[in-house]
């Protein structure tokens, strides 16, 4: 069974407050607004979904205020009491409001639960074959080295898998220097940079540094508008480079430059599950590897990542820790990981449980 009817949809807004707040280059992040969606089926079955549009417009121009009022005026009516097939809900959805996926995916990844709840089977047995452990990520925003060196030794507690550092060229030398003094590639089995289209002409050749250290990948390292330095970064470092922002402005463009060896997948980003397993399809024929990221969600939006990381065979760890980044975790579900880094208790049904409940 792949299809359901919804009778409603209820939308309730949340504004968690980060413990710390965290920098990028596209600016500092201190509050996470986010949209809970609770789908109630015809049989009076019920979930919960998120949606994870953020408040930077310089990473994406969809809000969380617009894609609210998209769900509230154009998709639920739309939805509601008919049949509904998640393998096309998105390409439907997309066609009545072409830029808002956040607020596409969060009805259809939702449906996707609906469908798992219904069928009384985990969400990842829908989503493809396998069930795999899934190894924790942990992401560092851009911090003085103390708060690095604290945040390293806590995922080293943790037996995190992936550290992957938010980076500016004006702390390009400061992490550098952090993973050579503190041996990080020694202690974690993967080390990632994340640029967030911070570097330019004028500041590539600082990319050189990387060429004596095992980086594992350097993310969305130049502006998305300027393909062409993507073409001349192999003179300066062979470290890997994955695409996300680039993402956001041609798909294919981004597939078919040669120096770009993988690309980030956020399913809330691209419309939803179904979208997101077109484009994992789509990277394999261009030959490019695939690593989940995260947009600060909470537990409920981590478990929906989650899922699917059980099912994708990927090179890299994902971005999806363990850790809360909010003061109210009371109101956000837990994932705990075993003494090996992995994530524990997968097939939870995460998206109707109690603390699932609170948040709403």
């Amino acid at each position: 069974m792949k299809e359901i009817s919804l009778k409603s949809i209820s939308l309730c807004q949340v504004n968690l407050h980060f413990q710390t707040p965290f920098q990028t280059a596209h600016g500092i992040v201190r509050k996470r607004p986010l949209t809970i969606l609770k789908l109630t089926s015809d049989c009076n079955t019920t979930v919960y979904s998120e949606c994870s549009a953020l408040n930077q417009t310089s990473y994406h121009p969809e809000t969380n205020a617009a894609a609210y009022q998209t769900l509230y005026q154009t998709l639920i009516p739309k939805v509601l009491n008919r049949s509904l097939s998640v393998q096309t809900i998105s390409n439907e959805l997309l066609k009545l409001a072409p830029h808002s996926h956040f607020a596409v995916a969060s009805i259809e990844m939702g449906a996707w639960a609906m469908v798992a709840e219904l069928s009384n089977v985990p969400l990842s047995q829908l989503l493809g074959d396998k069930n795999q452990e899934v190894p924790s990520g942990w992401v560092l925003g851009v911090s003085s080295k103390e708060a690095m060196r604290d945040a390293i030794t806590h995922a080293e507690r943790h037996q995190i898998h992936k550290l992957k550092f938010k980076l500016t060229p004006e702390t390009l030398s400061d992490i550098v220097d952090i993973v050579k003094t503190e041996n990080l590639c020694e202690r974690f089995p993967f080390i990632a940079l994340d640029a967030n289209e911070s570097f330019d002409e004028t500041t590539i050749e600082q990319l050189s540094q990387l060429n004596d250290l095992p980086i594992s990948y350097i993310e969305q390292p130049f502006s998305r508008f300027k393909p062409q330095l993507l073409q001349d970064i192999s003179h300066f470092t062979h470290t890997p480079v994955v695409l996300d922002e680039s993402l956001q402005t041609s798909r294919s463009d981004a597939l078919s430059i040669s120096s770009c060896k993988g690309i980030v997948l956020k399913p809330s980003l691209l419309g939803g599950y179904q979208p997101s397993l077109d484009l994992i399809k789509e990277a394999k024929r261009s030959n490019k590897q695939f690593v989940i990221g995260g947009l600060y969600e909470s537990g409920l939006g981590k478990g929906y990542l989650l899922s699917l990381a059980q099912v994708l065979e990927t090179q890299w760890p994902s971005d999806i820790s363990p850790f809360s980044r909010f003061d109210e975790t009371k109101k956000d579900h837990p994932w705990t990981t075993s003494d090996h880094g992995y994530f524990n208790n997968l097939s939870q049904r995460f998206y109707c449980d109690e603390p699932t409940r609170c948040l709403f």
